[in-house]
């Protein structure tokens, strides 16, 4: 769907068309862009179900951030809607905003609103405040193992420890392949990422460290093996 398309269905008066374009996923533009702004209109709007589309969009689905997209989001923290409240604290959390700390903890006690994105959200977050209420769940449920490395804050400095030990293991085998590692901003976890020799290739650093049974030099070896000199 073009951003013509999407400011103009957002003004629809039927909330079923409304409700498509909210979900539609269907956003590109800058963060400041017409189509973001359409948006950020559907999240206020009068049908809950609109909202509850337009947040999680807005929140999850956008790569973009701003403070009025930030604005937008913490309005819905307080929605009569306990869904689009939700997407709410879940979209400000992915783009890393301390006020979705307290929010999301609240969140994490209540069983009824611990989604994976919930973990998903607490594992962007990094927080130790959130330890306690995820500490309540089976580590076997989907996220919230990587939820709890990420918020624990000594498995937390372990895997920076073990990846910065990575990264010098592939510099001393590898220089030419210009590593380096990196966190993504709407994304959980820490990167490898591999210079412009070899081509965009990254790795997530805690896959690889699983790969390689923890050992960061045999996971440098893993890299290398990937990606072999050129013998011209």
């Amino acid at each position: 769907m073009e951003t013509d398309d999407v400011t103009e269905a957002a003004g629809h008066p039927d909330d079923g068309a409304r409700r498509s374009v909210a979900g539609s996923g269907a956003v590109t533009g800058t963060p400041d862009g017409p189509d973001i702004r359409a948006l950020i209109a559907l999240t206020r709007d009068r049908d809950p179900r609109v909202r509850d589309e337009a947040t999680f969009t807005l929140g999850f689905q956008t790569e973009a951030d701003s403070p009025a997209i930030r604005d937008a989001l913490w309005e819905r923290t307080t929605d009569a809607c306990a869904e689009v409240r939700e997407e709410g604290i879940r979209g400000l959390a992915r783009r890393r905003d301390p006020r979705a700390v307290p929010l999301l903890a609240h969140l994490l006690a209540d069983p009824g609103g611990a989604r994976t994105l919930t973990f998903t959200a607490a594992q962007i977050m990094g927080a130790p405040e959130l330890m306690p209420a995820l500490l309540e769940y089976d580590p076997d449920d989907v996220g919230v193992t990587a939820a709890v490395n990420a918020c624990d804050p000594v498995r937390k400095a372990r895997l920076d420890a073990v990846a910065r030990e990575l990264l010098s293991a592939l510099d001393e085998i590898r220089p030419d392949l210009d590593a380096s590692v990196y966190m993504e901003r709407f994304e959980p976890g820490i990167f490898l990422g591999l210079g412009a020799s070899v081509g965009v290739s990254c790795y997530s650093v805690e896959e690889l460290l699983e790969r390689a049974g923890g050992d960061p030099a045999y996971a440098a070896g893993l890299v290398a093996s990937d990606h072999p000199r050129d013998r011209a």
